[in-house]
């Protein structure tokens, strides 16, 4: 009887690796597509190299090696897909820009307490909800206001450092680019930021186009940062930073929320910058919530 069970038991693990390892062969393969359908399933690459990762663990220790070695085989397949467009390990150095980012934001008391308790020398918020705060008499004295011209609920940006100029660029109906370019140890940046998490996939396409049409127009290095509203392996986005020569600056383990959820906020410059961040989320039962980039 002990036999036949553990003989069924068998069975149904090798029916379920089976399965398993065809979905995830087929998902693999339909990722890499440039379709509608195709970039839905590449958003949850993240979270199926992870599940690949612990299905060759197990089968590793079970000894079923035929599924140890396709999960392996797919495992390698979408780490180099993943890693070839964000690190997967931290590792900004001490000294690096620090930036402060909120998406959603009813409370500026948030963002200015956090200001100052990361140290934020850029912070910025895309979409806050002002109410009835003046919201001028409440930054904090060491930091510059870019004060957009059609009104600060439409997002604003401060800066621990001396900005040259500001403004803001319309990426598609009422979604906008804000950008300040400020001067640090003599040398000019220009800080984007955006949020295009409502934008459906051929808008975010086109917004990407017009940014990538003014960071072309700036003679200064450029940083982007804030919700992208899609994966770093996406093909819009990584075709937009390879174009414009930026990397990824963050590290997909910098945040743990981003082993549960496609990781849609970044911060990208060039090669040599060195750049770290903190971002605002909505609150939970009454507390402002904040993580790491």
């Amino acid at each position: 009887m002990g036999y036949l069970s553990n003989k069924k038991h068998k069975a149904r693990v090798n029916a379920t690796l089976k399965t398993l390892i065809a979905l995830f062969t087929l998902f693999t393969i339909i990722g890499f597509g440039e379709n509608s359908f195709s970039q839905m399933i590449s958003e949850y690459r993240w979270q199926m190299y992870l599940c690949l990762l612990v299905m060759f663990i197990y089968t590793s220790f079970h000894r079923y090696y035929l599924y140890m070695s396709l999960s392996l085989i797919l495992v390698i397949i979408n780490f180099f897909a993943i890693s070839s467009c964000v690190s997967i390990f931290g590792g900004n150095s001490a000294n690096s820009t620090q930036i402060l980012y909120g998406a959603e934001i009813d409370n500026p008391l948030d963002v200015f307490e956090q200001t100052i308790n990361k140290k934020s020398e850029i912070v910025a918020v895309s979409t806050p909800y002002l109410k009835d705060f003046e919201l001028q008499s409440m930054v904090p004295e060491q930091y510059s206001f870019s004060h957009a011209p059609s009104g600060w609920d439409n997002g604003f940006m401060l800066s621990l450092h001396s900005v040259q100029s500001s403004g803001r660029v319309t990426l598609a109906q009422n979604t906008y680019a804000e950008f300040i370019k400020i001067k640090k140890n003599n040398h000019e940046q220009t800080f984007i930021t955006i949020n295009l998490n409502k934008l459906n996939r051929l808008s975010k396409k086109i917004a990407l186009k017009k940014l990538s049409d003014f960071i072309s127009k700036q003679d200064n290095p450029v940083v982007v940062f804030g919700d992208f509203g899609m994966t770093a392996w996406n093909y819009n986005m990584s075709s937009f930073a390879t174009k414009n020569n930026l990397e990824t600056k963050n590290a997909l383990l910098n945040n743990l929320r981003n082993i549960f959820t496609p990781p849609h906020f970044y911060i990208l410059g060039s090669e040599k910058a060195s750049l770290s961040g903190h971002i605002i989320l909505p609150k939970l039962n009454s507390l402002p919530l904040f993580t790491r980039f």
